[in-house]
């Protein structure tokens, strides 16, 4: 019977736990809402097409390509981290990867507007990023 109360438990918690986050990318123009553990925004530097979505899984380690080395560049109490990923042939990218825990957090900004809130997704001032790359 206790089990039967824990899972019940579970089930009632682990919605509660999802958010809601916007998603859209290169291929799907139109912005969607899917439920996910947190979500997610891109911001490729050098592109004026940023996309978003969502995780499943915890959110400990996000990674977003198969280069053969990435170098972090800001710390990590930030919303959005601006990282260097490094392809096979040395060529290099940067690219805003923003995470967020709080339903729609990942408003789909273009560019521009992301470039002028400060490199952040954040509505909180003080979390804004001082480090800015060249387009």
């Amino acid at each position: 019977m206790k089990i039967l109360y824990v899972v019940m438990i579970l089930v009632l918690i682990s919605p509660a736990m999802a958010v809601t986050c916007f998603f859209s990318n290169e291929f799907n123009d139109e912005v969607d809402l899917h439920v996910s553990d947190y979500c997610t925004a891109y911001y490729k530097t050098n592109e004026n097409k940023p996309w978003f979505g969502g995780s499943d899984n915890n959110g400990v380690e996000v990674e977003v390509t198969t280069a053969d080395e990435t170098v972090e560049i800001e710390s990590e109490d930030r919303d959005c981290l601006l990282k260097v990923y490094k392809d096979l042939s040395d060529d290099e990218s940067h690219v805003y990867v923003c995470t967020c825990h709080q339903d729609m957090c990942n408003y789909p900004y273009s560019w521009d507007e992301f470039r002028d809130r400060g490199y952040t997704l954040s509505q909180d001032a003080d979390s804004r990023l001082d480090y800015e790359v060249s387009d």
